[in-house]
C-alpha cells in the first residue's frame, strides 16, 4: 500500500531529488566496474560538491591527520560507498529551500536532521554496533519523507502541520495517513528506494519509532532503528533551549540499556555537539551555541512540581 501510494504523488507531483552530478555519482559508485579515476572526474565537474567532500575528509569527523587537497585521494581514504552516500546526502540540503511549505520550518528541518546525524553517528562508533558512516546516512535522512510531502505537496501538507502539536510525531504520523494515505517513515524510505539508497538503511527508515526500550546487539536487523531512535533524543537535547525533564530521563535510560553509563552522559552529550557544530560547518548549516551539559540538564522543565525527581539511571 505504500508504494502505491508513493507511486501515486511521485507521477503527480515534484519531488526532491539529488543534483543530477548526486546521482550520477550514486550511480558510479555502485558499479562494481567504475574506476576511480571515473568517479573522481564526476565530483570535480560540480564545485559544491567537491568542496563538501573535502571539507569532510579534512574536519575532525574524518579523523584523518593528514591534510587532504585532492578529490582522489579522498576518494582513496574514504571509499566509493562513502563518498557516494555523502555526496547523495548533502546534494539534499537546499532542497525545498525556496520555503513552498509556509508550515514547514527548512531550517529547523536541517539543523535537527544534522544533529540526529552527528549523534548517531557518534553512537555507531562508541557502540561499535554498525558502520559510523552508514549510521550517519541514515541519520541524516531519517526523516527526509517530510522534506518529501513539503516539497510534493506544499499546501496541503503546510495544512496537516498546522493541525497537530509541533514534535507531536505520532500525530502527524496519523494525519498523514489520513490525507496521503502513507506517512513520512514510509515515504521517505519508498524515496530513497527510488535513489539505490541500500534496502537495510531504507528499512531501518520505514522502522523508526517501534518500541525498543532496551537495545539487544544480538539483533541485527533493529540496531540502526533503535541508534535512530537515541539519536533523536539527543537531537532534541542538542537542538533545544529548554526541554522537559521525561525526555532527558528517558534519554538517560535508554543510554544505559546500551551500555553508557549515567555519569559518562557528559562526555557523550558534549562530544556529539563538538561533532554536530563540525557538521554544520561542512552543510553550512546553522547549529546552536555550545551549552554544557549541566547548564541543560539544570534548565530542563518539570512537567509538574510534584514529579520534581531525579531520574533514575536505569531500570
Amino acid at each position: 500500500m505504500s508504494r502505491e501510494a508513493f507511486e501515486k504523488i511521485k507521477h503527480t507531483c515534484d519531488l526532491p531529488s539529488p543534483t543530477g552530478v548526486a546521482m550520477e555519482i550514486v550511480q558510479l559508485a555502485g558499479n562494481e566496474n567504475t574506476k576511480l579515476e571515473e568517479l573522481s572526474d564526476v565530483i570535480e565537474t560540480d564545485p559544491a560538491t567537491a568542496s563538501r567532500i573535502l571539507k569532510y575528509v579534512n574536519s575532525p569527523l574524518a579523523g584523518l591527520k593528514n591534510e587532504i587537497a585532492s578529490i582522489q585521494h579522498a576518494i582513496t581514504l574514504l571509499g566509493m560507498v562513502r563518498v557516494k552516500d555523502i555526496a547523495l546526502s548533502f546534494s539534499l540540503v537546499n532542497a525545498g529551500s525556496q520555503n513552498s511549505c509556509p508550515n514547514f520550518d527548512y531550517a529547523d528541518f536541517w539543523q535537527e536532521a544534522s544533529a540526529r546525524a552527528a549523534a548517531i553517528r557518534h553512537l555507531a562508533h562508541r557502540l561499535k554496533c554498525c558502520q559510523p558512516d552508514e549510521a550517519f546516512t541514515c541519520g541524516l535522512l531519517s526523516r527526509i519523507g517530510c522534506l518529501g510531502f513539503a516539497t510534493a505537496c506544499p499546501q496541503a501538507y503546510s495544512t496537516a502541520l498546522a493541525m497537530v502539536p509541533k514534535n507531536d510525531v505520532d500525530a502527524l504520523l496519523k494525519i498523514e495517513e489520513e490525507m496521503f494515505d502513507i506517512n513520512h517513515r514510509d515515504f521517505g524510505a519508498e524515496l530513497l528506494t527510488d535513489w539505490l539508497v541500500p534496502r537495510h538503511i531504507c528499512e531501518a527508515i520505514r522502522k523508526q519509532g517501534i518500541d525498543l526500550p532496551r537495545y539487544d546487539a544480538t539483533q541485527s536487523t533493529e540496531r540502526l532503528p533503535w541508534l535512530l531512535e537515541l539519536s533523536g533524543l539527543f537531537a532534541e537535547l542538542l537542538t533545544s533551549g529548554s526541554i522537559p525533564r521525561s525526555t532527558l530521563s528517558t534519554t538517560i535510560n535508554r543510554s544505559a540499556s546500551a551500555g553508557i553509563r549515567p555519569d559518562h552522559m557528559e562526555q557523550v552529550y558534549e562530544s556529539m555537539g563538538h561533532e554536530w557544530r563540525d557538521l554544520g560547518k561542512i552543510m553550512d548549516v546553522e547549529t546552536r551555541p555550545e551549552q554544557a551539559y549541566a547548564e541543560m540538564y539544570a534548565r530542563a522543565i518539570w512537567p509538574d512540581e510534584a514529579d520534581a525527581r531525579e531520574p533514575e539511571a536505569s531500570q
